[in-house]
């Protein structure tokens, strides 16, 4: 896999999002989806729906923050 060239400021603000994401916004929706799938019937609780699409948006952010930290090569200007 092809290394790409990301700055010392880059690579920090990455790290950054990939960290609010499973400290802060990953928890708030696995409450979400706790309090919506505490509403009830699930097959037409649109806050239970978008609580989970909102995980799969989530989740997929995490994998592509990772992969790209992963294959980052800091460099300095």
């Amino acid at each position: 896999m092809e290394k790409m060239p990301i700055t010392r400021a880059g690579f920090t603000r990455l790290k950054r999002e990939l960290e609010v994401l499973k400290t802060v916004s990953i928890p708030a929706n696995i409450k979400d989806i706790e309090t919506a799938r505490a509403q009830g019937d699930l097959s037409e609780n649109a806050e239970y729906s978008a609580a989970k699409e909102r995980q799969s948006f989530l989740h997929g952010k995490v994998q592509e923050l990772e992969n790209a930290l992963a294959t980052s090569n800091v460099i300095d200007l």
